[in-house]
């Protein structure tokens, strides 16, 4: 099964907003010296993205036939 680009984007997108809405919605909060870890994938499996308000999210990404799409490696840089 080949997945298209623009799909896994929008699956992929789904899931980052879901991890956001469930560690928002608990209050957790990341250590800054654990959200600045490097990740451990191969570029091509990496996601990262920064915010004009200074805070970013990185994370892998893995395609898996039995759990389809899995997110490892999550952190979260804090603005400033």
């Amino acid at each position: 099964m080949r997945i298209s680009k623009q799909l896994l984007s929008k699956v992929l997108t789904l899931k980052i907003l879901l991890i956001l809405a469930v560690l928002l919605g608990t209050g957790l909060q990341l250590s800054p010296a654990h959200a600045q870890a490097q990740l451990q994938c191969p570029v091509e499996f990496q996601i990262t993205e920064s915010f004009s308000n200074g805070a970013s999210w990185a994370m892998c990404w893995e395609a898996r036939k039995r759990e389809n799409i899995v997110l490892s490696q999550i952190t979260y840089t804090p603005p400033n």
